[in-house]
């Protein structure tokens, strides 16, 4: 399991909570059953964050969920997935790494650039 972190998380959930005051913004970490979380996942409206293996939880969202991924391939697993299961996706490429790649490392996004990224990703049409 990777352990790849967003260096400045607090600050990105502070920008898209001040950006989407309409929605309740929660982090989801994988340490725990799926079966206690589906529940959460087929609430959502919209499930962000970076590339992994937690986005396979998207099989319990409603169609038209938006996924909204951290990710610096054009090309991903989870566009495919989401587009099969009758869900939104929308990638986020503007991602800051150190180190030969982005998918082994931490990383941190520009927080109000990603708030407003995600904002316009929800305003498209459905």
């Amino acid at each position: 399991m990777s352990q790849r972190m967003l260096l400045n998380e607090e600050e990105v959930l502070g920008a898209v909570r001040r950006r989407l005051p309409e929605y309740t913004v929660r982090i989801f970490h994988t340490k725990r059953s799926f079966l206690l979380d589906a529940p959460k996942f087929s609430s959502a409206s919209i499930v962000a964050g970076p590339h992994g293996g937690a986005f396979s939880n998207v099989i319990f969202c409603k169609q038209g969920t938006l996924v909204a991924e951290m990710n610096v391939s054009e090309r991903s697993f989870f566009y495919n997935f989401a587009q099969e299961i009758g869900l939104r996706y929308h990638r986020y490429g503007r991602v800051k790494y150190e180190g030969e790649s982005f998918y082994l490392t931490n990383f941190t996004v520009d927080a109000k650039d990603y708030a407003n990224d995600l904002y316009n990703a929800l305003k498209k049409e459905k």
